[in-house]
């Protein structure tokens, strides 16, 4: 697990910048949490660069609910942990004797 804490200086701000070419290109990467980091809009704006909605490779994106909420709801992913994937249902048929 990584932790990182990272807030609104230049430093950061430039650090997301390059983590985006991690969102957009990392093969495996699907989870990231960055709650409890309190980014700010320019980090938030930042961010949303590397999460395009045709990104479906990253599955849960947490960031904290200090960003505007037009952003916040551009960026947070929650992973359900359901995959589209719709179980059987209907009658069982009766075994024949």
């Amino acid at each position: 697990m990584l932790l990182l804490s990272l807030g609104h200086s230049s430093e950061d701000i430039e650090a997301l910048d390059v983590f985006n070419e991690v969102l957009l290109n990392h093969p495996t990467l699907t989870n990231v949490d960055l709650m409890y980091n309190h980014i700010g809009e320019e980090g938030g704006a930042v961010l949303e660069r590397g999460l395009p909605p045709d990104n479906k490779r990253i599955e849960e994106f947490l960031v904290d609910a200090s960003l505007p909420m037009d952003l916040f709801e551009r960026v947070f992913r929650k992973n359900t942990g359901k995959k589209g994937k719709k179980g059987k249902k209907g009658k069982k048929g009766k075994k024949k004797k």
